[in-house]
């Protein structure tokens, strides 16, 4: 997976997606930023949590479609004052563990890793419990309806290993290659010192969080906890203070633009 580079510079026809919501989602009355050729920034101090069917656990709903499939990005977040929380049984997830753990059956993921789950086998069907630890909210970052049904790769990353880190795009970058199939690719990007360089972009753009640190462009600079969502012309270079670590994504719109 070459990240950021070389991507091609078509657009892949639309393949059918795993459709499947999370059954704790509560669907809100209308579609939320699905003008895809559009730029979106979400800073964290304007987040607009909502409830779900869960108690002490609300989402931050990033952008939610529901016109022709379902498409779900959002932060879940279970409060500080509730110590678990049972999410159900694996759905076609994409997660990354902010604060906090899950744990199932069999195995525990720590803060930091990144699990991918697609439509698993009868035996891996596992109710996934969310856990609050030092008295700080649990969170996660999730992604549903995105996954292709030719993806059924499960992956679960330890993102704390050094020696899983690679050269970034340009010296004082390293990523941490976490996905990739058909024209998708995940991945974390991280600044050891500050730095800007112009990236190639996928023809429908890209999103990521910011982790930890300031990213920052022409237009501004982004904090912790931003999201943004980005079309191809929006980018004319970026860069980062040194540790600063973002959670990227791109080639995964697959047929939302045309």
């Amino acid at each position: 997976m070459q990240p950021m580079i070389d991507h091609p510079q078509k657009l892949a026809p639309a393949e059918p997606r795993l459709q499947i919501l999370p059954w704790w989602f509560i669907v809100p009355d209308a579609p939320i930023n699905v003008e895809f050729d559009r730029r979106v920034v979400l800073p964290a101090e304007t987040a607009d949590w909502q409830p779900t069917h869960i108690d002490g656990v609300r989402v931050r709903i990033l952008e939610f479609d529901n016109r022709a499939t379902p498409l779900l990005t959002a932060q879940v977040q279970l409060l500080k004052d509730r110590a678990t929380a049972n999410l159900g049984e694996n759905h076609p997830l994409e997660i990354l563990i902010e604060r906090g753990y899950i744990a199932t059956r069999d195995e525990l993921y720590d803060e930091g890793h990144y699990l991918r789950l697609p439509t698993a086998e009868a035996h891996l069907q596992q109710s996934l419990n969310l856990h609050a630890k030092n008295d700080r909210s649990a969170q996660l970052y999730v992604s549903a309806g995105q996954m292709l049904q030719t993806d059924t790769e499960r992956r679960h990353i330890g993102t704390d290993d050094p020696q899983s880190w690679l050269p970034g795009p340009t010296p004082g970058t390293e990523v941490l290659p976490l996905h990739g199939h058909g024209t998708g690719n995940v991945m974390l990007i991280r600044w050891n010192e500050s730095t800007r360089f112009r990236p190639r972009l996928d023809p429908r753009g890209e999103e990521l969080l910011v982790l930890r640190g300031t990213l920052h462009d022409e237009f501004a600079r982004y904090k912790q906890g931003c999201w943004l969502r980005n079309p191809e012309s929006s980018w004319q270079t970026w860069g980062g203070d040194a540790g600063t670590v973002v959670y990227y994504k791109n080639g995964h719109f697959l047929d939302t633009l045309t």
